[in-house]
C-alpha cells in the first residue's frame, strides 16, 4: 500500500515541460537512502525502548515517484509500505522536516542542526543540478531552496574533507598509462588532475595525449564528475560521461592564456593584461 509523502519540486529550463531528466534520477535515488537512514533514527527516538530499528526497515518501506505535476517539474512522492500496517511514516515525516529544516537553514546563512553524518548525503543529493536549477522542499507556504551554492553550504557544514560534483570543464591530456590504467589531464590553469581510464574513452583520450603539447586538436571539453576538496580545487576525476574536441580557437581558452602573458611577453616589451578584463 502507499501514502501520500511530499512534493518537492524541481526548478529550472530543464524542468518547464514536467519532465525530469535521467541523469537527476541518482539525485532522488540518494535523497531516499537519505530519508531512510534518518527514518530509522527519529524511529528509535520516538521508540526509546528499542536499541535498534526494525529488520529489513528500507525494504519494508520505501520512498516512490508517483508522479510528475506541473509547476516546473513537481514530484508526487509516496511511501511505499511492503505490508498493510504502516508504522512508519511519522518516522518519515520527521526525516523529511529535517531535511527541510536543513537546506531552509544554510540558505538563510544559518549553521544546520542536522547531524554531519547526514548531511554528508548531500555529496550526491543535488549533484545533478546545473546552474541556474534547483531542488526546492515544501515548507509552509514557500520552498525551502537547494541549488549548488546551497548544496556546498550543507557540504561544508558536513565537515568532508571532499566531495564530487557534475561539471563540464576544458582540459588536455598530459598523460596516459594504460598498465594502471591512469591518465592525467591539465586544466587551462596549468592544474594536474589524474583519472582512472575506462574502456569507453580510452581511444579519445590517447588521441588527445598524442596530440599534447602540438597546439592543435589537443583541447577538449569533458562532461564529468570531479572529485573537489575543502578549498574548492579539482583534486581528480571520478568518472567521464562524454568527451569533445574543442575548436582550436575556443574562445574560453584563448582568454585564459591572454591572462597568463607574463611582463615582457612581446621582446621583452608586452605588457600582461587586466586578468578581470
Amino acid at each position: 500500500m502507499t501514502a501520500d509523502f511530499f512534493k518537492p519540486r524541481l526548478s529550472g529550463s530543464r524542468f518547464a515541460e514536467h519532465t525530469v531528466p535521467a541523469d537527476v534520477l541518482p539525485d532522488l535515488a540518494a535523497l531516499q537512502e537519505m530519508l531512510v537512514e534518518l527514518a530509522k533514527a527519529e524511529y528509535l527516538s520516538q521508540h526509546p525502548g528499542r536499541s535498534r530499528a526494525p529488520r529489513n526497515f528500507d525494504t519494508i518501506v520505501q520512498v516512490h515517484l508517483a508522479g510528475i505535476e506541473e509547476g516546473s517539474a513537481k514530484l508526487q512522492l509516496v511511501l511505499f509500505f511492503a505490508g498493510l500496517f504502516t508504522p512508519y511514516q511519522s518516522a518519515f515525516e520527521s526525516a523529511q522536516q529535517a531535511v527541510t529544516q536543513a537546506v531552509s537553514a544554510v540558505s538563510q546563512g544559518q549553521r544546520p542542526s542536522l547531524s554531519p553524518r547526514y548531511l554528508a548525503y548531500f555529496e550526491r543529493v543535488g549533484r545533478g543540478l546545473r546552474d541556474g536549477e534547483s531542488l526546492d522542499f515544501p515548507m509552509g507556504n514557500g520552498y525551502a531552496v537547494l541549488n549548488q551554492e546551497t548544496r556546498r553550504g550543507l557540504i561544508r557544514a558536513a565537515q568532508v574533507e571532499e566531495w564530487t560534483e557534475r561539471e563540464t570543464i576544458r582540459a588536455r591530456v598530459s598523460m596516459t598509462d594504460y598498465r594502471a590504467d591512469k591518465y592525467e589531464v591539465q586544466l587551462p590553469d596549468g592544474a594536474i588532475v589524474p583519472g582512472e581510464l575506462s574502456p569507453t574513452i580510452k581511444e579519445q583520450l590517447a588521441d588527445a595525449h598524442r596530440a599534447f603539447g602540438t597546439g592543435k586538436n589537443e583541447w577538449l571539453v569533458l562532461q564529468c564528475v570531479v572529485r573537489r576538496d575543502r578549498s574548492d580545487k579539482i583534486k581528480g576525476i571520478e568518472s567521464i560521461e562524454h568527451v569533445a574536441l574543442l575548436d582550436p580557437l575556443d574562445v574560453p581558452i584563448r582568454l585564459q592564456e591572454l591572462a597568463k602573458l607574463k611582463d615582457g611577453w612581446f621582446d621583452g616589451k608586452g605588457k600582461p593584461l587586466s586578468e578581470q578584463g
